[in-house]
């Protein structure tokens, strides 16, 4: 769904989701998202996700098709760029045994 909001907001272009998670009571739905540039890039596209929570809200009673809607907070997925700098420091790593051997 944010694919196809963000053919018509560019500012989507640079954020996709990572995970989703509902509250033990089942009462918030947190999107968590991560962007390619970093947290400054969801910042600049959350005023614009919370334009569209209401639709999105809907697409998911749809989808759930329960009694209740949760609320929706859309969150910066840190450990995503947590992964990727653990990541960066493991390629370095590997390319340094590879020069030594």
């Amino acid at each position: 769904m944010i694919r196809k909001l963000s053919e018509d907001e560019p500012v989507l272009l640079d954020i996709f989701p990572t995970r989703v998670e509902l509250s033990p009571g089942e009462g918030m739905c947190y999107v968590y998202f991560s962007s390619n540039t970093g947290k400054s890039g969801f910042d600049e596209a959350l005023g614009t996700l919370i334009l569209y929570k209401s639709s999105i809200r809907k697409a998911v009673s749809k989808i759930r098709q329960s009694r209740y809607t949760p609320d929706i907070k859309f969150c910066y997925d840190e450990s995503f760029d947590k992964s990727q700098r653990v990541q960066e420091l493991l390629d370095k790593a590997s390319e340094e045994l590879k020069k030594k051997t």
